[in-house]
């Protein structure tokens, strides 16, 4: 999702008691939800879904025309991303993670987004992950300072697995 569509749907108000429209809702419902299932083959959609998922108590009809327009056309336009798996060249599997934030992205809660991809080999994301800090983070190193350290749970995570199923984790 493009920088000016998150401003966007994170400046849109959000639907009040009265004018809350239920077929909207479940219509928005729906859409996050199958968006939910696509990114167990698809990390790229993490961020989109993450910030989609913000909403889904009280979306209106903006927010459901922006998240319809912008991700099902991007959606048709990469019918044939996905996980792949490749061997490096050398022949190891090579496990290495990165990880990312923001600061106070979120404009409501003044709360980053955290994301982090752990991946083996040229290609295949084996563990990622992409969520609302829950603290208020104060400078942007605390936030990265998260994000690293949740990744890394999981890279400790992988090389243990990697070594019950005798793999080579030294790397």
């Amino acid at each position: 999702m493009d920088p000016g569509t998150a401003q966007a749907l994170m400046d849109l108000p959000l639907a009040s008691d009265d004018t809350l429209d239920t077929k909207v809702v479940k219509n928005y419902q729906k859409l996050v939800g199958m968006l939910i299932w696509l990114h167990k083959t698809r990390p790229d959609l993490l961020f989109t879904i993450n910030l989609l998922s913000r909403f889904l108590k009280n979306p209106t009809t903006r927010h459901f025309d922006l998240a319809r327009s912008r991700v099902l056309k991007y959606l048709s336009g990469t019918t044939y991303f996905g996980l792949a798996f490749c061997r490096k060249e050398d022949g190891n599997w090579k496990l290495s993670a990165q990880a990312d934030a923001d600061l106070a992205g979120d404009k409501r809660t003044s709360r980053s987004t955290l994301g982090y991809f752990a991946k083996m080999g040229d290609y295949g994301s084996v563990s990622f992950h992409s969520t609302l800090e829950r603290k208020i983070c104060t400078s942007t190193q605390q936030a990265e300072t998260y994000a690293v350290s949740a990744c890394l749970r999981d890279v400790i995570w992988i090389r243990i697995l990697l070594s019950e199923m005798h793999g080579d984790s030294s790397n």
